[in-house]
Order: C-alpha cells, then sequence, then structure tokens
C-alpha cells in the first residue's frame, strides 16, 4: 500500500475514484486498512497493540482532510 500512495498528493489521495461511492479515495482505502489491522491485532496480539482499542465507527471510511503523510504514518 505504502507503494501505491507514494507520490500521490494530498488532493489525489482524497479524490473520489467511483462516482457512486465518494468514500472510494485513496485516502479512504489507507484508513480502512490502517484500523481493519489494527483491530486484527488489538484482537489476536492485545499486547502489541500497546493498549490502544479505539475504533472508527465508520470503519475507516470517512476520512477527515488528513494530510497524506499523517495517514501513512497512521498505517
Amino acid at each position: 500500500m505504502l507503494r501505491k500512495v507514494q507520490g500521490l498528493t494530498d488532493e489525489q489521495a482524497h479524490q473520489s475514484l467511483l462516482a457512486t461511492s465518494p468514500l472510494m479515495t485513496v485516502a479512504g482505502i489507507l484508513s480502512h486498512l490502517r484500523w481493519t489491522e489494527h483491530g486484527w491485532f488489538a484482537a489476536i496480539f492485545p499486547s502489541a497493540a500497546g493498549g490502544h482499542t479505539e475504533r472508527d465507527s465508520s470503519d475507516g471510511w470517512q476520512v477527515p482532510r488528513s494530510s497524506l503523510d499523517a495517514l501513512v504514518e497512521g498505517y
């Protein structure tokens, strides 16, 4: 995923990819993967999650206008 976002601007990362699904953006996919993978680790290896058990009610799909760098760092 990190290779796929390399070189994208923040604007490109937040651009809707499908007219019928405005939440389908590269930023949304990256955010969704972050929350999903974190959930897996928190459930399977709670000690590896460092006690962070927060949950995103949108499962990561609704991304505030975060910079791509911030999303990559969170991932």
